[in-house]
C-alpha cells in the first residue's frame, strides 16, 4: 500500500494538482487545481511568454537601398521581392528565424542580410514589403517585440 500512496504521491507533484480550501464555495465548482509543468533539458531555462520576448527598433529597407549591382545580401542571395528575409544586428547570425510582434500581429522572418543601422540603435532591417505587414512604410521606425526561435 505504501509505493502506491509514494506513487500518487509523486504524480501529484509532476503534474501540479493542489487543492484550496475556497473562501466562499460557488455551486458546481471545484477546489482542485491542474497545473501541467514541463521537465526542462538540462541546463534550460523555462520562462514566461512575457519574459521570452524582448523589444527593440525596426526600419525597413528595399531595392532603393542596394549598394551593389546584384542586391545581394550578407546571405549571398539576391534580394527578392516577396522573401521573409531581413537584416539583423551583430546580435544574431544568419540564417536565424525570429519572431516579430506589433500591434496584434505577428511575422516569423530570417536573418539574411546586416547593415550599419545598430549605430541608430536598431536590431533589425525589415525588407519593405515585410515592414508593410506591420505598419505602413511612412512610420519609418517601429519598437517590435521579439524572440528567438
Amino acid at each position: 500500500m505504501k509505493p502506491i500512496i509514494t506513487a500518487i504521491a509523486i504524480v501529484f507533484i509532476l503534474v501540479g494538482i493542489t487543492y484550496e480550501k475556497p473562501k466562499v464555495k460557488a455551486e458546481g465548482s471545484s477546489n482542485w487545481h491542474i497545473r501541467f509543468y514541463t521537465i526542462p533539458k538540462e541546463g534550460s531555462e523555462i520562462l514566461p511568454v512575457a519574459q521570452r520576448r524582448k523589444s527593440g527598433k525596426a526600419s525597413w529597407y528595399g531595392f532603393e537601398s542596394c549598394t551593389n549591382p546584384k542586391c545581394l545580401q550578407a546571405n549571398g542571395k539576391p534580394l527578392s521581392q516577396g522573401d521573409d528575409g531581413m537584416a539583423c544586428s551583430s546580435a544574431f547570425r544568419l540564417g536565424e528565424r525570429v519572431r516579430l510582434y506589433y500591434h496584434g500581429k505577428s511575422i516569423v522572418l530570417t536573418c539574411s542580410d546586416t547593415g550599419g543601422f545598430g549605430i541608430y540603435n536598431r536590431l533589425f532591417d525589415l525588407h519593405k514589403w515585410n515592414f508593410e505587414r506591420l505598419e505602413v512604410l511612412s512610420r519609418g521606425v517601429i519598437t517590435v517585440e521579439w524572440e528567438k526561435l
